[in-house]
Formats: C-alpha cells, sequence, structure tokens
C-alpha cells in the first residue's frame, strides 16, 4: 500500500503525543480507578447456605430443622467443603470454590434495630451511625428516594452509603463522570435507602424500570484508531521501519519519541489500529440472558427486575466504564416464624449466582482488582434457628474483589439444648486481628462495629483517607488492614 506524506505524519504524530508513554498509542487506563457493585437485599436473608459458620459447620451433634431453635442448616457435616480462611461451602456454594481467596463474609456485624423484629431500610452497615432520632447532624435516610420513608421507623443519619460515598469520590476527581446509578427492582420502592448524606456528587440516579435504564443508555460507537484499517497501521510500520533516526529528526521528532518508536516499533502496529470499533449495547443479547440466569429463580419475592438481569446490566455498564458506582435491590418477602429447606435453597441461589457471574466476567474483563462487590442487606439477617427473626442473631455482608483477603470472620458455636435445638454463641471477629473473640455471647452485644468495616470498603475502593473521614461517625474508626491484601 503507498502511503500519503499526511498518512505517514498522521502515524509519527500519534507516537510523538505520547512521548514517554507507550510509543503511538492512547493514555493506558487510570490504575486508580475503581468500580462498585452493590447487590442490597431486602428482607431477612440468612448467608449461611455460601460459607456456614466454621464452629456449626464442625459440629456433629448439631440440631437441623425448619422449626423454632434448631439449626437452618440442611446440608449435613459430610457434605461440606473445607478451605483455607475457615470457610465452608455447601454443594450449593461449591461453584465459588475457585475465588473464595477473595471473597469475605462477616455475619456478624452490628445489628439492625427497627421497631418490626429488626426490619431497616438502611442497616448500620450500610450507613454507621443511623439513628431514630434526627439528632448530630443527621437528615432523613429516605431523602432521595422514591416515595417516603418505609413506615417502619424513620431513620437518619449523616455517614453516606458506601456506593453514594464512592459516587461522590469519583466525580470529585473526575468531574464529568457520568453519575452513579441505582436499579430499583423491587415492588417496594422505598424500601432501600441509598443514602447521599448531603454530599455533593453522591446522590445516584434511580431508575425503577428496565426500559427507563436502557433509554438512558442507548447504543453507542466509539473508535480508539488512530488510522481507519489494520492495513493502513501496516503500511505505516513499514515506512517506519525504513526511516532513521536522522529523516525522523529532521521532521521534529523529538529524542524520548524516537527511543520509543525503535524498541517499541513492533507494537506500533496494534496502537495505531486496535480493532473495530466498539459498539456498546446495554440490551441482553440471548446468550448473555442464558449465561446470567442459569441457575438463579426468577422474580424472587418482591422482586420486579430479576437479580440476574440487574447484575448483567451492571457488569455491562461497569466495564463499559459508563459509570464507576452501581447499586441493584432483590426483596425476597418476609419469611417469618420457620425457614425451610427450599427457602433457603432459593434465598441461596438468589446470592450466588449473581455473585458467580460477577467475579468471572470482571476477571475476564481485566476488572476484578480494582472492583468492589457489596452483598449487603437492609434489614440485617437472622439467627441460625430457623424459627427467628432479623431482632437477633446475625447482621451479614459480603465482600469479594481483588482487593479483598477472603475467609470466613468470627464464629458461630452451638450451645447448650434449647427446645427442639440449640443456643448460639455468637464471637465476632476482632476488629484490630479479624481473629473470632474469644468471649462469646448468646445476646446481641459484642458485634463487630460497622464504622471500622464502613472505613474499611472505602479503603478497600482507594478512596483518600480524608475524604472517608470526614463525617462524624466514622472518623475516629480505623481500617481494618487484616481484610485487605
Amino acid at each position: 500500500m503507498k502511503l500519503s506524506r499526511r498518512d505517514v505524519l498522521q502515524g509519527l504524530a500519534a507516537g510523538a503525543a505520547l512521548g514517554g508513554r507507550t510509543a503511538f498509542g492512547q493514555a493506558m487506563p487510570n490504575p486508580e480507578k475503581t468500580y462498585v457493585i452493590e447487590l442490597c437485599l431486602r428482607d431477612q436473608l440468612d448467608f449461611g447456605h455460601i460459607m456456614v459458620a466454621p464452629g456449626l459447620a464442625r459440629s456433629s451433634t448439631l440440631r437441623r430443622g425448619e422449626n423454632g431453635r434448631a439449626a437452618a442448616l440442611f446440608f449435613q457435616q459430610s457434605e461440606l467443603t473445607e478451605k483455607a480462611g475457615n470457610v465452608f461451602l455447601t454443594p450449593q456454594s461449591r461453584v465459588l470454590e475457585p475465588h473464595v481467596d477473595s471473597i469475605a463474609m462477616l455475619e456478624l456485624c452490628e445489628l439492625t434495630y427497627g421497631p418490626v423484629h429488626g426490619h431497616e431500610a438502611g442497616n448500620p452497615v450500610r450507613s454507621p451511625g443511623r439513628s431514630l432520632q434526627q439528632s448530630g447532624g443527621r437528615i432523613p435516610m429516605w431523602n432521595g428516594e422514591p416515595g417516603q420513608q418505609n413506615g417502619e421507623g424513620p431513620t437518619y443519619s449523616s455517614t453516606p452509603t458506601i456506593v453514594s460515598l464512592h459516587n461522590a469520590w469519583t466525580r470529585s476527581v473526575q468531574s464529568d463522570r457520568t453519575n452513579g446509578l441505582v436499579i430499583k427492582g423491587t415492588e417496594r420502592h422505598h424500601a432501600i435507602y441509598h443514602f447521599g448524606a448531603g454530599l455533593a456528587g453522591s446522590e445516584l440516579t434511580r431508575f425503577q424500570t428496565v426500559s427507563s435504564l436502557l433509554a438512558a443508555f442507548p447504543n453507542r460507537t466509539s473508535d480508539s484508531n488512530t488510522l481507519k484499517t489494520p492495513v493502513e497501521a501496516d503500511a505505516v510500520r513499514d515506512t517506519l521501519a525504513k526511516m532513521d533516526r536522522r529523516s525522523l529528526g529532521g521532521r521534529g521528532i523529538g529524542s524520548g519519541a524516537l527511543d520509543n518508536h525503535v524498541a517499541q516499533l513492533g507494537d506500533a502496529r496494534n496502537l495505531l489500529y486496535r480493532g473495530a470499533p466498539k459498539v456498546f449495547s446495554l440490551p441482553l443479547t440471548q446468550a448473555e440472558r442464558t449465561y446470567w440466569s442459569a441457575g438463579v429463580p426468577n422474580r424472587y419475592g418482591r422482586t420486579t427486575i430479576d437479580v440476574w438481569e440487574q447484575a448483567a446490566y451492571a457488569f455491562k455498564l461497569v466495564s463499559n466504564d459508563m459509570v464507576a458506582s452501581v447499586a441493584m435491590e432483590i426483596d425476597i418477602g418476609d419469611v417469618h416464624g420457620e425457614r425451610t429447606a427450599p427457602q433457603m435453597r432459593d434465598q441461596t441461589a438468589v446470592v450466588v449466582g449473581p455473585l458467580l457471574k460477577l467475579i468471572e466476567s470482571l476477571k475476564m474483563a481485566g476488572l476484578y482488582d480494582r472492583t468492589l462487590i457489596v452483598i449487603s442487606t437492609a434489614d440485617g439477617g437472622r439467627a441460625p434457628a430457623a424459627g427467628s427473626s432479623g431482632d437477633e442473631g446475625k447482621n451479614g455482608v459480603i465482600l469479594a474483589g481483588g482487593m479483598i483477603r477472603g475467609g470466613y470472620y468470627g464464629d458461630i458455636r452451638p450451645g447448650a439444648t434449647d427446645s427442639n435445638g440449640q443456643k448460639y454463641v455468637y464471637h465476632a471477629p476482632d476488629a484490630a486481628t479479624g481473629a473470632p473473640i474469644p468471649n462469646g455471647t448468646e445476646g446481641n452485644d459484642r458485634r463487630l462495629s460497622a464504622a471500622p468495616l464502613w472505613r474499611t470498603m472505602a479503603k478497600a475502593l482507594r478512596i483518600s483517607d480524608a475524604f472517608a473521614g470526614q463525617f462524624s461517625d466514622v472518623s475516629g474508626a480505623g481500617v481494618m488492614q487484616w481484610l485487605l491484601r
């Protein structure tokens, strides 16, 4: 192919403009850019079939059952798979085995205290310091949500939820950044709060339907090529190979670019033409629907947009760098008085399926090390006892990402016989070490404080300490380094 003088100079200019960076290429992605995806579940989800507390997993006398104080653990000891970090997987969660080194479960966090057996739309893990009282600079947590406060007692706070914090931080360092979003895929649009605490740039855009989400992100094409065709890129490479330093220098190309040209000429072709223009299309193809939906219950509970569909949109938005902060909502429905094996199976599948697909997809995209996945609840959890509510026992969160040190932190151990089951002794992780505290409790005291966990999530997302520490309820909290790589 014969090149014009303009074609050659265009190829040379691409390299000269980069100077000391990669010759003839575009700027490399910012290694400090991070992403967060939160799956927030409404009502009292039990993570007990995802990772089994070591004390329960190792007990050969544990009483299991669907009612009363029997443990809602419907796999036998011989069916569990033990991995490093005190991780015990069930047959349902064994698909996570290749990734457990970067999945952390903390079930014994600060409890919710909503007036109706623990129900809240906030959760202290998501917003430390939230209160039933409007004092100390706290404002209504339902600000920005459609509808009104959820009718279970108003909550107020001064600390943003982690996705809102990340949205504000990202937009403060990149002012033209597209705003983060929430896919509000539940019937009760006011039942989960995504709280910005009045922080500039924190409020997320809410989408209550798939159609409104798709309309906000129409198809678009991006072309990062310097030259239009691979044939032109080959021709520039071949032409440059014939030119010596003197002729290049005579054209005003700096010495730095010349050095890069000589050392990286073999890469120049790929940098001048990176491939066909990239087309972004948010609607899911049939292949994508098949992949993301496999093994996940459809429209479970009060959910209006399937969890697998929300997760697929979240991944496509993040992997195409459309947004950096995404939250999803799932409402599993209210379960009281008992927990049956089918209920536990469905609740586990609702979490494990999307988590696995997100991890696999983010790893394939090369983004897992810079993406924090947070799986939290709006209400808190339950005791291991099948007949329990959210005002006792557990309040869990799952964190996943390349920056997370995987493991089960803390422990729940069976205690004395109680009715048809047993009491449960809670050993929260020590905030300084991550090891289970030795002095366990059968009550609701001695849980892991929400503030250091929140600060640790902020640290994982590379949010500056000054920015994360500006809120009174977390300002004095430290980072739990044992949870981070």
